[in-house]
């Protein structure tokens, strides 16, 4: 599966090079924004989809679980910047993610974090900037059942 979404990865990171900021504007998850919990998309396990970041950008997605089992969250961006992936179980609660990733120099691969999750239960994942960004980023996620 690795390769897979490797290859994924790396298709999506051409395509970007051979279309540049053109492909922005047709990023699906900034129309409407996705920039808060309560505008968050909601997203299937085992579903891989991909969206762009620019500095001072949040993406936010949501999910439910399956079962009761570890949860993963896969990340890969397509450059070397310095990203955040937080999962929340209440967002609005004040208490905080319950995991999180921190991803610099990465580009092409996927970078993974695992925590305990309720069969049923809402999560919500936070893509966000380490740092200023440059460029067009963009990002391939990954949500898995263990």
């Amino acid at each position: 599966m690795m390769k897979l979404s490797l290859k994924v990865a790396l298709s999506a990171t051409l395509l970007m090079s051979a279309f540049g900021s053109a492909i922005y504007a047709a990023d699906p998850y900034e129309n409407p924004m996705n920039d808060t919990p309560g505008t968050a998309y909601t997203k299937s396990q085992g579903q891989i989809f991909g969206g762009y970041l620019w500095a001072n950008d949040y993406d936010w997605y949501r999910f439910y679980t399956a079962k009761t089992a570890t949860q993963s969250v896969h990340f890969a961006p397509n450059d070397n910047q310095s990203y955040q992936v937080l999962v929340f179980d209440n967002p609005n609660s004040g208490t905080g993610p319950i995991a999180t990733l921190k991803v610099s120099n990465g580009a092409g691969v996927y970078h993974s974090l695992q925590f305990p999750a309720v069969a049923g239960k809402q999560y919500y994942v936070l893509v966000t900037s380490g740092g200023g960004l440059s460029g067009t980023p963009f990002y391939s996620l990954w949500i898995d059942n263990q």
